[in-house]
């Protein structure tokens, strides 16, 4: 299935690439060279998940070599202003590209979030959550993830060094132009906001039908 879903904002975009094909026809989406870097996944979902956000990016952006910086966080090489981000969970895979900094996460909902909740959330942070759920802490879960994409830095701790300050939720998604996933009628949304040791980012949020998903604003 090709891309379903793309936001586009001043100065890049996230998309969401729904993973319906095999191996075989997500390489031929991709480059030649990323066709064979792929094979180096010796998993077979794991190697997926890669063609799709590679099948993604080159949709909308054409061909481009990515490379990876020392942290192991992807680049576009000769797009030294341009930033990305990428995610994959389940049959999903979501790219951002941004001008400024930016992280995308998503996460499937029938992950055991809240067994190991306490690793990532302190008492305080789980207080501003509506209500304590599969969808709550997954969003949480998937708000330090992007937050850890868009620091950059490696050794951030999610408990330690990310901080949860806030999570609003609005409602059915749409209505405001952040329905990253393509449902409207039992789609959660909302906005939320993270600190990095010290640094605070804004972000967006979807909660649904068996997937979350948060972005950088």
């Amino acid at each position: 299935m090709p891309l379903i879903s793309r936001i586009p904002f001043p100065g890049g975009w996230v998309a969401l690439w729904h993973i319906a094909e095999g191996c075989g026809e997500l390489a031929a989406l991709c480059s030649p060279e990323d066709a064979a870097r792929g094979e180096a996944f010796s998993k077979e979902a794991r190697r997926r998940g890669w063609y799709a956000w590679r099948a993604l990016l080159r949709e909308v952006e054409g061909d481009v070599e990515v490379g990876y910086a020392p942290s192991g966080a992807p680049f576009i090489v000769g797009r030294p202003d341009q930033h990305i981000s990428v995610s994959h969970a389940g049959d999903y895979a979501a790219v951002m590209v941004s001008e400024r900094r930016c992280g995308v996460d998503i996460e499937r909902l029938d992950r055991n979030f809240e067994r190991v909740a306490a690793r990532y959330l302190s008492p305080e942070e789980e207080a501003l959550l509506p209500e304590v759920s599969p969808w709550t802490l997954a969003v949480a879960w998937s708000a330090k993830e992007a937050a850890y994409k868009w620091y950059g830095e490696q050794e951030v701790d999610l408990l330690k060094d990310i901080r949860l300050l806030s999570l609003e939720q609005a409602g059915a998604a749409g209505s405001e132009g952040n329905q990253l996933f393509p449902w409207s009628d039992s789609l959660l949304s909302g906005r939320l906001t993270v600190c990095v040791r010290g640094t605070t980012a804004a972000m967006s949020y979807n909660a649904g039908d068996g997937m979350a998903a948060v972005w950088t604003e």
